[in-house]
């Protein structure tokens, strides 16, 4: 050795080398488990609005079959 008792540039790159990439995987999967513990709490609500959303169209669709039948039949006894 040369008498260098600190970090070298040689240590500092490979230590960036390694670390960086380490780093970022550890970001990720915590980043990633918040985001799935905040879905799981997320979903039954989401769900519900699906829901809910689903019975208005339903419900829209059954009146305008109901419109629908009842103005072919109107149109069929001659009463319009």
């Amino acid at each position: 050795m040369n008498g260098v008792t600190g970090p070298t540039l040689v240590g500092i790159l490979i230590g960036l080398v390694c670390g960086v990439p380490a780093g970022m995987l550890v970001a990720n999967l915590r980043r990633s488990w918040v985001d799935v513990g905040a879905a799981k709490k997320a979903v039954p609500t989401a769900r519900k609005g699906a829901w809910s959303r689903t019975r208005e169209v339903f419900l829209l669709g059954f009146l305008l079959m109901i419109t629908v039948a009842l103005a072919i039949g109107a149109r069929a006894h001659g009463t319009s």
